[in-house]
């Protein structure tokens, strides 16, 4: 063998090697990754088509409305569910008159609330309804009615409530709070047109648009878009690290960067925030806003945080008062991220503290999952996805209906 070719030979052997090495470290890196930080994986398809039920149609107020009577399926790569709404778009039973020995509780809330992963009986609204008719001592008869997902965030529920919800005379209002994404979502979220107390009229969403009745992402943040990376672990974990580390936030964040003609829009929210609700709702000061990380925000700027956080405040508050101002009782709760931190600690301590100032029921759910480590226990929520499985569903419903009794809110 001459010379040449025997180099060839080497160079290839030592080539192999190479690729051999790199493809058992990154074996070893992806198990590593889906073992001790999972992700939330991109759907099958990069548009979710079948993440999200064609159920969705134009709202003249809100970002979308969710059709009645809709019949679809939800395919995951962690479940496949049914998604059924009723009369009144809601993921429920048919919502009929109120009977006079009925006790109507309304829940609003995002995804986690409309049972996503899990079928509609296994949610936990409809888990609370049973157990508290079960164990029902009196003549009540209870009604969880599950509005989840009806919208998306704080502004959304206000204005859901105050246009529909609340028409349904329930007794009691519960709202429950997800800071995966509900800060992100409001920051998302433009307000065309305000009320005499400051708040939104109609709402128009920037990160989702509507696609023959789906529901998709506007822009596709680079580590979802091709496949199969968007299916591995490891890849969007670097990704995500070197968006908010290198980056600071600035390209995509998880849903996009804004463009020239929102970021105007917001600053326009901006404005009239600051004139409306100066500061960052009772007990709550903007230092301490200010020194939240930013973390749950796509771009990493400070007033962008301000402002996030007095739409909070402000809607938030609002919620309290209109269910009051309608005699309804009001409830809070916050159902934990499953990657809770500081940072996502930090806004939880803000939102406690502000509950506490306007005298509203506030059950956190952080502890009931936390692990002595001060991490939260993974085992209740699907590995890819992030949302509760059945057994977490029960457990909240449990939790709520042993915090009720305690406050004197059930008898």
């Amino acid at each position: 063998m001459g010379a040449a070719k025997r180099e060839r030979a080497a160079f290839y052997k030592t080539a192999a090697a190479l690729v051999e090495t790199g493809v058992i470290a990154l074996i070893i890196g992806e198990i590593a990754a889906a073992k001790f930080t999972p992700q939330l994986l991109a759907p099958p398809r990069t548009h979710f088509r079948n993440y999200t039920p064609a159920c969705f149609v134009p709202s003249d107020t809100l970002p979308y409305d969710i059709m009645p009577h809709c019949r679809d399926r939800i395919i995951a790569r962690d479940f496949r569910i049914s998604f059924n709404t009723n009369n009144l778009g809601f993921r429920d039973d048919d919502v009929a008159p109120k009977k006079e020995n009925e006790f109507r509780i309304l829940v609003v809330g995002d995804s986690f609330t409309a049972g996503w992963g899990v079928e509609q009986d296994d949610a936990f609204p409809n888990v609370l309804e049973r157990m508290l008719n079960e164990r029902s001592a009196g003549g009540a008869v209870f009604n969880v009615i599950n509005a989840g997902y009806q919208a998306q965030t704080f502004d959304t529920y206000y204005l859901f409530l105050k246009n529909e919800g609340l028409a349904l005379n329930p007794d009691l209002v519960v709202v429950t709070i997800w800071l995966g994404n509900d800060l992100v979502e409001l920051y998302s979220n433009f307000w065309d047109g305000l009320d005499s107390r400051g708040l939104p009229l109609k709402i128009d969403g920037y990160n989702r648009i509507r696609k023959n009745h789906h529901m998709v992402l506007r822009y596709v943040p680079f580590k979802y878009r091709y496949w199969p990376l968007n299916r591995s672990h490891l890849f969007v974990f670097l990704m995500g690290m070197y968006e908010w580390k290198i980056l600071k936030g600035h390209v995509t964040g998880i849903f996009g960067e804004l463009n020239d003609e929102y970021r105007e829009k917001y600053r326009r929210d901006c404005r009239v925030l600051e004139r409306f609700h100066g500061g960052a709702g009772p007990g709550v000061a903007l230092e301490e806003v200010k020194a939240c990380p930013m973390i749950p925000y796509p771009d990493n700027k400070p007033e962008y945080a301000k402002y996030t956080w007095l739409k909070t405040a402000a809607t938030l508050e609002a919620i309290s008062s209109l269910a009051k101002e309608n005699g309804a009782g009001i409830y809070f709760m916050n159902i934990p991220v499953r990657t809770y931190d500081a940072k996502r600690g930090c806004h939880l301590s803000l939102i406690r503290k502000l509950m506490k100032n306007i005298g509203a029921p506030f059950l956190d759910l952080t502890p009931r999952f936390g692990l002595p480590s001060g991490k939260i226990d993974q085992k209740y929520y699907y590995v890819n996805d992030g949302h509760f499985m059945r057994e977490g569903q029960r457990i909240i419903a449990g939790e709520m209906r042993l915090d009720m009794l305690k406050r004197g809110i059930l008898h």
